[in-house]
């Protein structure tokens, strides 16, 4: 198959699930390998084995700042500071590809909310705390506080957009 040959870093992942979402919102194929990790994915693109990946940014941001990969977008709702002139999916009309890899606190339900809000209050603490901001956008992440009815709310569009690709048998279990 001669179409564009574009991998993920594993069943499931983020970037396997924004890859899918793009080939459903351009109506079409393209010619997708899975990989068990970004490192293998990324250095079959450095191969030119691949033509793109969906991956996170901390397991390309320094090719891509050392030039030998070229960022096309981002899936974040803003753009990362570490690479200010690449634009979101929704600046190069993909909004549908949605799904951003992103690292949590979690607690068990039902745990007591006076619990809860020192949790959020101590990660709070910590997002604002410039050292850790400064850390953390140098790997390529973005700090985003969210108050934990925000938080299930993105769980629950992430479900729903799971559920939707797994229903519709373009996302299957290996």
């Amino acid at each position: 198959n001669g179409g564009v040959r574009i991998g993920h870093p594993g069943n499931g992942t983020a970037g396997h699930v924004n890859i899918l979402q793009m080939q459903k919102a351009l109506g079409t194929k393209f010619v997708v390998a899975g990989y068990k990790g970004a490192g293998p994915a990324v250095q079959d693109l450095l191969g030119q084995q691949l033509d793109a990946v969906a991956t996170d940014l901390p397991s390309a941001l320094q090719l891509i700042k050392g030039g030998k990969l070229r960022a096309l977008a981002v899936v974040f709702p803003q753009r990362v500071p570490l690479l200010a002139d690449v634009p979101t999916m929704t600046e190069v009309k993909q909004p549908e590809v949605d799904i951003a890899p992103f690292t949590a606190v979690m607690a068990p339900r039902g745990l007591p909310q006076a619990i809860v809000d020192k949790l959020v209050q101590t990660n709070d603490a910590v997002l604002t705390d410039a050292a850790t901001r400064k850390r953390v956008e140098d790997i390529g992440g973005v700090p985003t506080h969210m108050t934990p009815a925000e938080f299930e709310k993105l769980l629950a569009r992430q479900e729903s957009t799971y559920a939707g690709l797994i229903k519709s048998g373009v996302l299957t279990a290996e």
